[in-house]
């Protein structure tokens, strides 16, 4: 059982990771399925959309009027 809500989701193929976005609070999560393993990121505002690009390796965390951008390897937001 996950400790927060999904919004949305999506598989990294390159990671091997299933990247979720969640609200209260607002947050982008990388989890790894085989060891229920979670790496919290957190987002400037409510998410309400999540894509993972191409490479595997960036995240899009849409909000209403904007979006963060999340680098899945340094778990770092722009």
């Amino acid at each position: 059982r996950l400790p927060f809500r999904p919004i949305d989701a999506e598989y990294s193929k390159a990671l091997d990771r299933i990247i979720m976005v969640s609200t209260s609070p607002d947050e982008l999560h990388i989890f790894d399925p085989v060891t229920n393993k979670d790496v919290p990121v957190p987002l400037p505002a409510a998410p309400t959309s999540v894509s993972v690009g191409p490479d595997g390796l960036h995240a899009a965390a849409g909000h209403v009027g904007s979006v963060t951008v999340v680098d899945l390897s340094t778990h770092e937001a722009t």
